[in-house]
């Protein structure tokens, strides 16, 4: 039994067991690891819009609880950081964003880098945003008269 808490990471341990009247004394070590607490990532969003600004909102937790005071990250399709964020006392979070024009298919990732003792975590948002032409107007003449059409 032992009851001091471990860090995550790799630990060596060492037992001794001592002399008796009918046994030798003895040592013996080993390795044992502590794995990081499993962290959660939940998400929504508003809007998949190309050149649309979208709402991404969330929650940072673990098996026991919230985890407040914790970055969150927001990677664009580029893998450049578009955005950071704190989450709260409920461990929640909020970003804004604004889809570029030359999204199409391509996918955003709400991320927590993790700590000492929680797992990082990565979430993927789709926009499934196609790609759009935006033409503001065709001009067109028959037979000497022009006829002007706007597409919005």
């Amino acid at each position: 039994t032992y009851n001091e808490p471990l860090t995550a990471g790799t630990h060596t341990i060492r037992a001794n067991y001592a002399q008796t009247s009918t046994h030798e004394s003895a040592t013996a070590t080993g390795q044992i690891t502590i794995l990081k607490i499993k962290s959660i990532l939940t998400t929504t969003r508003s809007g998949i819009s190309m050149g649309e600004t979208i709402t991404i909102t969330g929650t940072l937790s673990n098996p026991s609880g919230v985890l407040s005071n914790e970055q969150i990250l927001l990677i664009d399709f580029d893998d450049t950081t578009a955005g950071t964020t704190t989450t709260n006392n409920n461990g929640e979070f909020s970003f804004t964003y604004t889809i570029p024009i030359s999204f199409a298919g391509q996918t955003l990732d709400v991320k927590y880098n993790g700590s000492s003792t929680q797992a990082s975590v990565t979430k993927t948002i789709s926009t499934n945003a196609s790609m759009l032409v935006a033409i503001d107007s065709i001009s067109i003449s028959l037979n000497f008269i022009e006829f002007f059409f706007w597409i919005f």
